[in-house]
Order: structure tokens, then C-alpha cells, then sequence
């Protein structure tokens, strides 16, 4: 097989993706996906279409004859818009959404490791809306020019086997409103007349101490 310098197609893409490197040019990834209820690893990194074999398989996923200089060039710099598992519900906040991570010497491994909680929440009408919730921490790791690695942004997710409730309620009517209030108000009086007898009593037990010294 010649060398694929050789064939105008490749050599036109390889000099496509040099101008693209050099531009800063990056990609905007979306959409959704579908994963059991087991422990599992999405990973995004890059693919050689220019060695890869022609089957869809091999476009998603790295291959092992990529060219050594590729992996150097791949900046893992990223900002993740948003993640979620299942649909959003009220009140609902998801740590990594917004999250930015650079990347100085470019290649690299970013990994994060998310703690899946399910979560349920039950509206006022009664409807339950089934989601989940999760925690995350994070690992980076710059690779060199010479590392067998190749560059991605790994989401590591795995499922805790509880679950959270939470469930809408309506606000206190003026009448619940009103008697707390009644309550906190004779509760007040009630510490103050406490307070004031205490007072008054002191107050005659020391006026009857100076009579009978004076006497």
C-alpha cells in the first residue's frame, strides 16, 4: 500500500486538519444517550478518519494507528454547557453545568467521576417526575509527547443505591398564619409576665432585707 502522503485525498485532509489545529478551531458535541443502570464510562476523544477502517464503528471510537504526532495536537480544553441524567425538575442543580477546564500543554486526560443519586419528585397535582441527581469530583493529567495515552474527557457515572423523595407543598392559609402569630405573640406575654413577677418579688424580698438590718 503506498503512503498516504502520497494520495491527494489524505494529504489534502491532513493539511485541512493542520490549518484547523492552528486555528483554534474546536466542536460543539450534543444529545442525548441512553445507558444502564450499571456502572460505565463515556469517552470523548479524538479518531484518525484518515487511518481508520471504513466502518461506523471505527469512526466513533479511537484507533490504535493513528499518527504519533496527532494525540500532541489534540487540546482537551473544554466547557461542558450542561449534563444531566433524566429530565430537569425545580430547584434541580447539576455541578458540572457551566464547568470550564483548560488545558495548557494541550493533550491530556480530564476525568470525572459522578456519583448518581435517583431522585423522584412528586408535584401538587400528584404527577411524579422519576430523574436523578449527582455529585462529581475531577482528575487531569497532562501527557507528554511520548505517552502511550491518548487525549479524551472520560465521564465516569456510577448509580448509589438510594434514592431521594422530594415532593411539593403548598404554603399556610391567612389562618394558620394568623394563629402561629397568636401563639408567638401569648407566648411573649407569657415570658414577660414570668420575667416581670420574678422581678417584683426580688425587688420586695430586698426592701425587707434592708428593714430588718435597719431595724
Amino acid at each position: 500500500m503506498p503512503p498516504m502522503s502520497s494520495i491527494p485525498q489524505c494529504a489534502r485532509e491532513e493539511r485541512r486538519r493542520a490549518v484547523s489545529h492552528d486555528g483554534g478551531e474546536g466542536c460543539n458535541l450534543y444529545g442525548t444517550l441512553e445507558v444502564a443502570r450499571v456502572t460505565g464510562t463515556l469517552t470523548l476523544a479524538p479518531v484518525s478518519l484518515v487511518h481508520a477502517p471504513k466502518s461506523l464503528l471505527a469512526l466513533a471510537l479511537p484507533t490504535s494507528r493513528q499518527q504519533a504526532t496527532e494525540p500532541g495536537r489534540f487540546n482537551v480544553t473544554h466547557q461542558i454547557k450542561k449534563l444531566s441524567f433524566g429530565r430537569d425538575f425545580p430547584g434541580q442543580q447539576s455541578p458540572l453545568d457551566g464547568a470550564w477546564t483548560h488545558s495548557p500543554g494541550g493533550a491530556a486526560v480530564a476525568r470525572y467521576f459522578l456519583k448518581v443519586v435517583p431522585t423522584t419528585y412528586e408535584f401538587l397535582s400528584g404527577e411524579a417526575l422519576h430523574s436523578s441527581q449527582y455529585s462529581t469530583t475531577q482528575h487531569f493529567k497532562e501527557l507528554g509527547p511520548d505517552s502511550a495515552l491518548t487525549p479524551s474527557v472520560q465521564f465516569t457515572f456510577e448509580l448509589t443505591p438510594l434514592r431521594v423523595s422530594k415532593r411539593e407543598e403548598r404554603g399556610g392559609s391567612l389562618l394558620v398564619f394568623l394563629t402561629r402569630s397568636a401563639a408567638v405573640i401569648g407566648g411573649l406575654f407569657t415570658v414577660a409576665g414570668i420575667v416581670d413577677s420574678a422581678w417584683y418579688h426580688s425587688s420586695r424580698h430586698l426592701i425587707k432585707m434592708r428593714q430588718g438590718k435597719a431595724a
